[in-house]
């Protein structure tokens, strides 16, 4: 029976450990930080750059994440991502 109890203890320990993982990495991939307007709007004007002037923008959304010297910009439509850039020093990089 003590041994039951101790591996249930350890089960709780992990189960916490592995929720605080998941919704760390979940919430801080999909952030809509917006740190630097200029990197987002220099990521919509690549994607429709890159897609063709005639590219129809509505519904069109960017999602920046600051990843330490760089920030990743996500391009959505319908929260579906079209394209994910890199914003460094004011240039993006596919």
């Amino acid at each position: 029976m003590k041994n039951i109890g101790l591996i249930q203890k350890y089960l709780k320990r992990v189960l916490v450990v592995l929720v605080f993982i998941l919704i760390f990495y979940l919430g801080y991939t999909d952030i809509v930080t917006n740190i630097n307007d200029n990197s987002i709007d220099a990521a919509l004007k690549y994607y429709q750059d890159k897609s063709g002037s005639e590219t129809d923008m509505e519904g069109i959304r960017a999602a920046s994440i600051r990843l330490g010297c760089h920030e990743e910009i996500r391009i959505y439509k319908n929260n579906e991502i079209l394209m994910r850039v890199n914003y460094v020093n004011g240039r993006i990089y596919e």
